[in-house]
C-alpha cells in the first residue's frame, strides 16, 4: 500500500475506536447517587452508607447561569442512617467512571426543606 492510503486508514481507525461521551438526559438513580455521595464524603461515610440510604428529592438540570458541565443535575437528597437523617443538596456530573457528586452551586434554585423528601 502507498503511505497516503495507510495514513487515511489509520486515521479512520482512530475515529472508529474513539469513545463518545454521552450527555445524560436524566438525573442519577438513587443507587448511583448513593455511591457518588459516598465518594464525595470520603471513607468516613462508608459505614454510614452501608447501613443507611440516600433518597433523592427534587432533581433538575443545573441552571445555565452556573455554567455547568453538559448533563449536570442538581438534586436535593436525604441521607438516612441508623442515627437519624440529614437533608442536603448536591450536583451530579457524569464522568468516564460514572456519576460524581459535588456540593451544589444551585442551592437557591432547589427547595429547602424539600417537600418531596418529607412526604408533602
Amino acid at each position: 500500500m502507498k503511505p497516503s492510503i495507510l495514513l487515511v486508514l489509520s486515521l479512520a481507525g482512530v475515529g472508529a475506536c474513539t469513545e463518545k461521551t454521552v450527555t445524560p438526559t436524566q438525573a442519577p438513580s438513587p443507587t448511583e447517587a448513593q455511591r457518588a455521595i459516598g465518594e464525595m464524603f470520603g471513607p468516613s461515610m462508608a459505614n454510614v452508607l452501608q447501613s443507611g440510604s440516600v433518597v433523592l428529592g427534587t432533581c433538575m438540570a443545573t441552571p445555565a447561569k452556573y455554567q455547568p458541565d453538559p448533563g449536570q443535575f442538581s438534586c436535593s437528597f436525604l441521607l438516612k442512617s441508623p442515627g437519624g437523617s440529614s437533608e442536603s443538596q448536591a450536583d451530579f456530573v457524569m464522568t468516564e467512571t460514572g456519576w460524581q457528586a459535588q456540593p451544589s452551586v444551585a442551592q437557591e434554585a432547589l427547595p429547602f426543606p424539600d417537600p418531596k423528601l418529607h412526604g408533602k
